[in-house]
């Protein structure tokens, strides 16, 4: 297989990065050369554009390669971003049962600190029940939040689902 180092870091990224960079870039191909066709026609449509123009891509991905595509701390998204000029927005793709279950943490925006829910799924965790099946300890600890903050972040979540 595959393997892309990061240089003096010693840190592998394995293939799985390779993958989704390949499919970015494919992407971003297929967004421009849409684009292109549908400025010739006169179609062209705002949502289009502006990705192309801004240089976005949304990365959709099944639920065990999330993980791997964002990398310990965003390092592997980040890479990749730095390598494509891209700002890559990943997602993991969900049935339609598994959605109606479960509620992704952005949405608690409004209620959560933005720095609270990005040093949750900093873990690997972007859902609500993925925070509350997670050990309190854990998250007290590896997200370096303090207990607090964590109780009163598990109670907004439970209330949720109430």
């Amino acid at each position: 297989p595959s393997y892309i180092t990061e240089i003096g870091a010693g840190k592998v990224v394995k293939e799985g990065l390779k993958t989704a960079l390949d499919s970015m870039e494919n992407l971003a191909k297929k967004q421009q050369d849409e684009v292109a066709n549908k400025v010739e026609g006169n179609e062209t449509t705002d949502n289009n554009k502006r990705q192309v123009e801004n240089k976005k891509a949304e990365v959709y991905l099944r639920p065990e390669e999330v993980s791997l595509a964002i990398g310990r701390s965003g390092l592997n998204i980040k890479l990749a971003s730095m390598l494509t000029a891209y700002t890559i927005d990943v997602f993991r793709e969900i049935d339609e049962n598994e959605a109606d279950e479960d509620i992704y943490l952005d949405e608690f925006a409004d209620e959560i600190d933005q720095w609270i829910i990005d040093a949750i799924k900093a873990l690997g965790m972007d859902t609500a029940k993925a925070v509350l099946n997670a050990p309190r300890d854990m998250l007290v600890e590896k997200a370096d939040l303090e207990e607090e903050t964590v109780d009163n972040v598990l109670r907004i979540l439970k209330s949720e689902f109430e």
